[in-house]
């Protein structure tokens, strides 16, 4: 089930979509009779791939995600707070690079703002969460490598290395925390996937966004209304994010 959930859900994404069509659209044009048909399907999907790589779709996609909750800039009402989860967002580790290079860009975001939180919060803890997809290296492991080699302690952290998705570590959170107030904190277009999930598990946690992927539109730049493959990411972050929360969704309803 995992694994199937991950292959649907790549394929439903902007780009391996508009290939899917593309190529559905050239066996029809090449091989059937259906050639007006083919040409049609030829036709979306570039409508399709330049149209989630402009600034408008993109950013209309993800703002909505990256706006549902605002960002925790002054710490102070949150210092009763005991713990601050930290979800990974994507590792590569290789021996022959240093570990500044070991975490994704969301990751490294994400531990950034989880160290701030702790370091305005010292009595909370810190607790890492993300572990082994597809390869052998745990990215909690590989985020707490990365605290150390800052020259932090690891004393005031919880390392939970076992899941591989958000469901997973929600329902690993549950079991560690149980019902306390806790910050959460994952990417801004992550962030309402990942309340959906925590609260679907009955805990209580509080939205400490960070990572955020949309910025104000200077449309005075030519390059803004050209396609590129940084809006395409973006829409393909939103899609991944709203196909997660209808999949959270049913699965919710199923499981009642």
């Amino acid at each position: 089930m995992f694994l199937a959930k991950k292959i649907l859900g790549s394929l439903l994404k902007p780009l391996p979509l508009s290939l899917l069509i593309a190529l559905i659209g050239c066996y029809l044009l090449w091989f059937s009779h259906r050639r007006k048909l083919g040409s049609i399907a030829i036709g979306i999907s570039l409508l399709l791939a330049i149209g989630f790589s402009t600034p408008i779709i993109a950013n209309g996609l993800i703002k909505p995600l990256e706006q549902r909750y605002p960002a925790i800039i002054d710490t102070t009402p949150y210092d009763s707070v005991e713990y601050i989860v930290v979800l990974g967002g994507g590792h590569n580790v290789d021996s022959d690079r240093p570990i500044s290079d070991h975490l994704g860009r969301s990751s490294t975001k994400r531990l950034l703002e989880g160290i701030r939180l702790h370091q305005q919060i010292p009595s909370a803890k810190l607790v890492l969460s993300g572990g082994a997809v597809y390869g052998i290296h745990r990215e909690a492991d590989t985020m707490a490598a990365m605290v150390k080699a800052l020259g932090l302690s690891l004393d005031r952290m919880i390392i939970e290395n076992k899941t591989r998705d958000t469901a997973e570590q929600a329902s690993a959170i549950s079991k560690l925390l149980g019902k306390q107030p806790f910050l959460l904190v994952t990417s801004a277009v992550h962030m309402p996937r990942s309340m959906l999930l925590m609260e679907q598990y009955d805990l209580n946690p509080i939205a400490a966004p960070t990572d955020y992927r949309v910025s104000e539109t200077n449309w005075s730049d030519p390059y803004t209304y050209l396609p590129s493959a940084r809006y395409l990411s973006r829409s393909e972050s939103a899609i991944h994010e709203y196909l997660g929360q209808w999949w959270a969704i049913i699965k919710s309803k199923i499981r009642s």
